[in-house]
């Protein structure tokens, strides 16, 4: 009986030992993909510099969007890791997390989602829970 029950709790530490692992590593990867989600936040604003650039025309309309931002509502994000998505859905990538504090520039409401511009000029979705933001003054 004795070797029966030493079994059995090896089987337990193994099986437990087994599922850390795996928890684990899943949380390495869920760290590694926020680290390198602001990579691809840069590697986004970086690929429409270049065909911006390759037309003059696109170069004279540059400033405009900045003109504009001063005339748009602004939006203090109020929570930290208010995520930044790609399309106005839950369910959607998110670029980023935002930062508390961190302002962004209203484009449109579309139902539940605001369209919003950050700083770096990453054009995406956050939802419009009044929770979440408040107008800057």
């Amino acid at each position: 009986m004795d070797a029966r029950r030493f079994l059995k709790t090896v089987i337990g530490l193994v099986v437990v030992i087994g599922l850390l692992a795996l928890v684990l590593n899943w949380w390495g990867d869920y760290r590694a993909a926020q680290s390198t989600s602001g990579a691809k936040t840069k590697e986004t604003t970086a690929t429409p510099a270049p065909s911006t650039s390759s037309e003059a025309t696109t170069d004279a309309a540059a400033p405009e969007p900045q003109t504009e931002t001063a005339t748009k509502t602004v939006l203090v994000v109020q929570v930290a890791g208010l995520n930044l998505r790609q399309e106005p859905s839950g369910a959607s990538t998110a670029y980023r997390g935002l930062k508390k504090g961190e302002k962004v520039v209203l484009i449109s409401q579309e139902g539940d989602w605001y369209k919003v511009q950050d700083a770096n000029g990453v054009v995406g979705y956050i939802t419009a829970n009044p929770a979440y933001t408040k107008k800057s003054q």
